[in-house]
């Protein structure tokens, strides 16, 4: 909790609301980060988050059926809703001015990971988390949703939260033609809002 608390401090802007983000990105292989989410139970990668500083547009419903898309999946991923104080993942929508102060740009989300007290980046905006983070185990991460650029779709937003969290758990945008078509790992979720075989297959690869 030191840790979190510490980090937490640094990155408060104006508010009380932190903001972390990702677009982090993936394809099988090359479609993976070098970076691993460190934590895992009985040979699953064990993701505890919080949805506590979310807004209605996110928490809820979003959220559950968002980790669900995991959960539903083969890949051998769980996601757990669990208390802020219990949580190894903590998503935020972060305020229009906020957003902006930062300038985070335009974009819907964002997710970034942590190795021990180093953030692998800083800002959604044309950063790579490898250079900080490679062959990291990633112990902390942090989901950011922009409450000045909502989607109107709840499905949309689902997969806004189970890409975002694909992100954390060390996978890329999914970059292989073939693959593109349904992949929620896809920029700007171009292949979909499900999680498909492919993106099962590159969790599963990563964490074999």
């Amino acid at each position: 909790m030191k840790m979190k608390n510490k980090i937490q401090q640094l990155l408060v802007v104006t508010t009380s609301i932190l903001a972390f983000v990702v677009s982090f990105t993936t394809v099988v292989n090359a479609s993976t980060f070098s970076f691993s989410w460190a934590y895992k139970t009985n040979g699953l990668v064990d993701v505890k988050a919080s949805p506590e500083y979310l807004s209605s547009d996110y928490n809820g419903t979003v959220f559950d059926e968002g980790i669900d898309k995991w959960n539903a999946s083969k890949a051998n991923v769980i996601i757990s809703e669990v208390s802020r104080t219990a949580s190894k993942v903590d998503l935020y929508t972060v305020s229009r001015s906020q957003w902006n102060d930062n300038g985070w740009g335009s974009g819907e989300a964002w997710a970034q990971g942590f190795s021990g007290t180093t953030p692998c980046t800083t800002t959604p905006v044309f950063t790579n988390p490898e250079d900080k983070c490679a062959n990291s185990l990633i112990n902390y991460g942090a989901v950011y949703t922009n409450d000045s650029n909502v989607s109107f779709w709840k499905s949309r937003r689902e997969a806004l939260i189970a890409h975002e969290i694909g992100h954390i758990i060390g996978l890329k945008h999914t970059s292989l033609i073939s693959a593109k078509s349904d992949s929620i790992m896809t920029a700007n979720l171009e292949g979909g809002y499900d999680v498909s075989s492919y993106d099962e297959g590159e969790v599963n690869y990563k964490y074999r």
